[in-house]
């Protein structure tokens, strides 16, 4: 039987009463029934009633019985025992056996219904046990309720909003709990509890207080109530939103790719203004930019669902929407800006790999682009350029310092540029671009200067230093076409011409101690003083006489490839002493260059000559002297010093002032050699003759033989030469 149609009425108790003054052998044993009644108090009886709505069984019955107090202690337990009341049952006999101590007792039993271990009412009754006692009717024992949350007063419902009913939108659910307070209002916890609503056609409310909305829309009444009576009751609403707001999320600004700081947070309102709870709300990202932690959220008790915004990946401005399904005016959104995230890469532009003159300023700019993890350009970013090659400036606009460092900013489009100012030395140029403070890799520019356009020539091989007339220099000469600043033109098939000169020095002639420099005019031949000789009938000749002087050798060559002229059997062929040599083009197109100095030395000996006398003198009488010398010279009629030369006088008359007829000498610094004073013997009518030798030199002229005539008186003079320029 169902414990809801149970009730209990009479709980009988026979005691079977055993005492202790007779003697154990002759222990009379009677029954002493006792009858005890439950009397319910019409709160108690009302929550008895009401068990199985709390789905609460009583399964057990908990009698103790105990001696009388003594004094404030409780009496001592005889008899303590458990029974069980079957489901089925309206009463319940239960049979003790005491033992007291006369034939009569006061005791105190204490009867307590149970489910489980759980004590839900509980009664207490003094009764007086006589042996062998007739029951004629109950003691009756008033039961109260004992059981969970019996000392609530007062109960609320949770969740509230204040100052406006719970309103759920249509098919949501909200869970409420119930929440029981003593007189103190202090929470009272255990107290079963019951739920219902008022008009399950709007809501419905589980046994866990699951209230669920029905999809029509009005109001009802949410009564909890609990095993003890006490109870609350709450207004529910049922209507669809008709309106988002966006409360929180807008107008924000971030990286991209990162979550806003403020997620976006919406309400939704039903017509009445009053919060809606429960109403899918559906958060998306306009066009699929950007996304949402969160699609679908359901608003809470205040109409309140939130969902975490993130920035796609591309600079500007991102659209995030919410809407709620079937409702068409329910719809809001925020708006978000995305800014380039911090750099995390350069890359160049333009401007790599260029190729212009020297000095010029190369024709595109030098650019590159920074940009974030994802391709967006940074704005105001500083970029550091730097010229490592030492050869070039960097500006940053026309009419701007130049530098061989320089900090930019970047545009608009994320892009740094500076020009390139190229120095006046050709080769290669390199540029690094780097964002300062972070670990983006540098990258780096190779431009290449070129020489301007021809301009000069310039000695890129120097001759020798020394050199001997006649002979090919040691070290020939190389010349270069170069430009305004000296780079080297590689210009082919250019000729250029080389001619001696002098512009730094003064020629220093054998005899007459210093000459002015000659004049020249670009020419290969030079015109130059010599020393004179004595007038004379007849004159030494030599090869001096004829040979050109000048600069020998193929004088013009034309340039290779490379732009340089090279020379290969240039000689000089002039007086000792310092001499340059001038390069130049046919139409004076180039500056001419200038070699250094040529410090110029007597070339080989090649001829012998008279000097001081003429190959064949006068004289006016015997016994007279003369004064001859000779001069060692080269083809172009430099004297050469330390020649050994040997005076010899052949006649077998005459004498050298040394009283000698050979004498030997060595010639001086101007190559001339003077054998001391030759002397003609008294009487003696001639002719007289010395021959003059080398020996060891296969000269010209050598053995030269110096004669002197004796001139008879009343003779006429030889006719006079002009001095001979040698």
């Amino acid at each position: 039987m169902r414990l809801a149609s149970r009730v209990v009425s009479t709980l009988l108790v026979a005691v079977g009463v055993v005492t202790c003054s007779e003697p154990p052998t002759n222990v009379h044993r009677g029954a002493a029934p006792l009858a005890l009644v439950p009397q319910f108090s019409a709160q108690a009886q009302a929550i008895y009633r009401s068990l199985a709505a709390f789905a609460v069984t009583l399964d057990n019955v908990h009698i103790v019985v105990r001696g009388a107090p003594v004094g404030d202690a409780l009496g001592p337990v005889l008899k303590d025992t458990l029974v069980a009341f079957p489901a089925t049952a309206d009463q319940i006999a239960i049979e003790l056996e005491l033992q007291i101590t006369g034939p009569e007792q006061t005791v105190v039993a204490t009867v307590d219904l149970q489910s489980g271990s759980t004590i839900y009412f509980e009664g207490t009754q003094e009764l007086v046990a006589r042996v062998s006692d007739t029951v004629t009717q109950g003691e009756p024992i008033a039961m109260s309720y004992v059981g969970p949350g019996a000392a609530a007063t007062s109960m609320t419902i949770a969740p509230f909003i204040p100052s406006q009913p719970v309103t759920l939108a249509p098919l949501s659910a909200v869970t409420f709990q119930a929440q029981a307070q003593d007189q103190l209002e202090h929470v009272v916890n255990g107290l079963p509890v019951t739920w219902r609503t008022l008009d399950p056609t709007i809501a419905t409310v589980s046994s866990e207080g699951v209230v669920t909305a029905t999809n029509k829309a009005g109001s009802t009444t949410l009564i909890a109530t609990g095993l003890n009576g006490v109870s609350a009751q709450a207004t529910i609403d049922v209507a669809p939103a008709a309106q988002l707001v966006a409360i929180g999320g807008d107008n924000q600004t971030g990286t991209v790719g990162s979550k806003l700081a403020v997620s976006m947070t919406v309400q939704a309102l039903a017509a009445n203004g009053h919060f809606v709870s429960g109403a899918i709300v559906t958060f998306a990202a306009a066009n699929g930019l950007g996304t949402v932690s969160q699609s679908t959220v359901a608003t809470d008790l205040t109409g309140l669902a939130t969902t975490t915004l993130t920035l796609g990946q591309t600079i500007g401005t991102y659209t995030f929407t919410a809407t709620v399904a079937g409702a068409p005016s329910a719809t809001t959104r925020v708006t978000a800006s995305a800014t380039s995230g911090p750099p995390a890469a350069l890359g160049i532009i333009d401007g790599n790999g260029q190729a212009d003159t020297v000095a010029a300023t190369l024709t595109t700019p030098l650019r590159v682009k920074v940009t974030d993890a994802f391709g967006n350009p940074l704005v105001q970013q500083a970029v550091d350029f730097q010229v490592t090659s030492q050869n070039a400036l960097l500006i940053a606009a026309a009419g701007t310092p130049a530098s061989a460092t320089l900090r930019v900013a970047t545009g608009t489009t994320g892009v740094a540029s500076v020009s390139v100012v190229g120095g006046t030395i050709v080769g290669v140029v390199r540029v690094t671009a780097s964002v300062p403070l972070t670990s983006i890799p540098t990258v780096s520019f190779t431009e290449t200067l070129k020489a301007a356009n021809p301009t000069q020539l310039l000695v890129i091989q120097q001759p020798a230093k020394t050199a001997q007339a006649t002979i090919p220099l040691g070290t020939q000469p190389k010349v270069q076409v170069a430009d305004q600043f000296g780079n080297a033109v590689a210009l082919a098939g250019l000729e250029v011409d080389a001619a001696v000169t002098c512009t730094r020095c003064e020629t220093r002639l054998p005899s007459t101690g210093k000459a002015p420099a000659p004049s020249l005019s670009r020419s290969n031949t030079v015109t130059s003083s010599r020393l004179t000789v004595p007038t004379a009938i007849a004159r030494t000749q030599s090869i001096s006489d004829t040979f050109p002087r000048g600069l020998g050798g193929k004088t013009a060559t034309t340039t290779d490839g490379a732009g340089i002229a090279s020379f290969g059997d240039l000689t000089l062929n002039e007086f000792v002493g310092p001499w340059q040599l001038e390069f130049f083009t046919p139409n004076q197109s180039l500056a001419v260059a200038f070699s250094d100095l040529i410090d110029l030395s007597a070339g080989p000996p090649a001829s012998i000559i008279a000097w001081s006398v003429l190959d064949t003198s006068f004289i006016s009488f015997s016994g007279d002297s003369l004064f001859p010398s000779v001069r060692v010279i080269d083809k172009v009629g430099n004297g050469i010093a330390g020649v050994k030369v040997t005076w010899q006088a052949t006649d077998k008359l005459s004498l050298f002032d040394s009283k000698n007829t050979v004498v030997d000498t060595q010639t001086d610094v101007d190559g001339i050699s003077v054998p001391g004073t030759w002397v003609t013997p008294v009487g003696a009518a001639g002719p007289f003759f010395v021959d003059v030798i080398s020996s060891g030199l296969a000269l010209e002229n050598s053995p030269l033989r110096l004669v002197a005539l004796l001139q008879a008186i009343g003779l006429a003079t030889p006719t006079t030469q002009p001095a001979l320029a040698r």
